[in-house]
């Protein structure tokens, strides 16, 4: 997840200076930087029995097909107490034979954007407010979906709580709805999930997660 990218260490590391380096950690002044920064991720997928051969009569059961994902985004700092995080996706599926999913094509959306705000110096508290993107455990539950063209994210708040070896976050938010224009994408009404996930160190090397989900989905369409 960009959002995880330290480019602080990137802007300290004086043994190489290239040109993506000067995009990271620019100063604004008064405890201000900015940064930016983006990804390209092509796909080739070839389906032989689409669907295990549930294909309408004569129909091609075959598919081959590309597909492009394109992100950019910008990581404002107010010092270290404040940050506003922005992300923007173009997502596209080319050569398809059979229909396109609604998670192969988004011409142009948000994909993230959230405000962070921190307080607290032993135990540490992060309120985040926004369109985001969730990853915990081994993503059995609550992922990326960074299988298909358009990963999944959220508009929500997040409440975070570190102390030592003890973090707790508690989570409120709704699934974006994927359409394929421009800027056009909006929450599932209807659809929602609460929870909360703690993570704590047992005898140094181990580590304990405890979670609760509840969450609503309606409508759910499997083939």
């Amino acid at each position: 997840m960009r959002w995880q990218d330290n480019n602080r260490a990137l802007a300290n590391d004086s043994n190489d200076w290239n040109w993506h380096r000067e995009i990271k950690e620019i100063s604004l002044g008064r405890s201000v930087d900015l940064s930016f920064g983006g990804e390209i991720r092509e796909q080739f997928r070839y389906y032989s029995h689409l669907n295990f051969g549930d294909v309408p009569a004569g129909a091609n059961d075959e598919d081959i097909y590309l597909q492009h994902r394109f992100l950019l985004h910008s990581d404002i700092l107010f010092g270290k107490f404040c940050r506003i995080f922005l992300q923007v996706n173009s997502c596209h599926a080319n050569g398809r034979n059979s229909d396109l999913h609604q998670v192969d094509r988004d011409d142009l959306g948000l994909m993230q954007a959230f405000a962070d705000l921190n307080m607290g110096t032993n135990l540490k508290i992060q309120f985040r407010l926004g369109r985001q993107e969730f990853s915990y455990g081994m993503e059995r539950i609550l992922a990326l979906r960074d299988g298909p063209t358009i990963r999944q994210n959220f508009d929500g708040v997040r409440v975070s709580f570190s102390y030592n070896r003890l973090n707790i976050d508690v989570l409120a938010a709704k699934p974006v709805l994927y359409k394929t224009g421009v800027f056009d994408n909006k929450w599932r009404r209807k659809d929602y999930f609460l929870g909360s996930y703690i993570t704590t160190s047992v005898l140094d090397k181990n580590t304990v997660d405890l979670y609760y989900f509840n969450a609503s989905f309606n409508n759910a369409v499997f083939a």
